[in-house]
This record gives structure tokens, sequence and C-alpha cells, in this order.
């Protein structure tokens, strides 16, 4: 499981490596039944949250977060900072 996480660390753009450091991942959950890690990420503007995920299935693995970021640029530039810090938390 710890490659997968690897994986998607290894994608990720150093810059947004080290912004995902600051970005702690509170409410982390596990869905045996999808596959799917879920967490929040508060954002620096007040009452805003992020909800980055990460799905392993036999078949892969997907990410998503809602935040703008990844909605515009996940499929160029790789995961947002809130998925690397989702994937940093889950690996440990």
């Amino acid at each position: 499981m710890t490659n997968v996480f690897d994986e998607l660390l290894n994608r990720a753009q150093p810059k947004r490596a080290f912004r995902a450091a600051s970005r702690p991942i509170q409410n982390v959950n596990w869905n045996p039944n999808t596959g799917k890690y879920t967490g929040t990420c508060e954002s620096a503007k007040e009452g805003v949250s992020w909800h980055p995920s990460i799905t392993i299935t036999d078949t892969g693995r997907s990410f998503y977060c809602n935040c703008p970021d990844h909605i515009k640029n996940a499929r160029t530039f790789g995961p947002c900072k809130h998925v690397i810090s989702l994937a940093m938390t889950l690996k440990g």
C-alpha cells in the first residue's frame, strides 16, 4: 500500500509537495467497500474546506479534490497540495 502513496508523492511537483506539508489533513476516513480514503483540509480562508480523496482498487488508483487548483490543473501538473498532504498523512 505504501508504494501507491510513494508513486503519488513522486508524481507531485516539488513546490506543491513543500506547500502540502503546511496543509494538515483532518477527519481521515477509509471506506473498505470502495477503497476510498478521504480527509478535510482547512483553507487559509476562514470557513472554506477542501476535501481530497485517494481511491485504491485492484485495477489502480485515482485521486480527487474539490479545490480550484485540482479542478483546473490536475491533468497537467498532477495532484494538488491537498491530495499530496492526504498521501503524506496516510503514508505516515
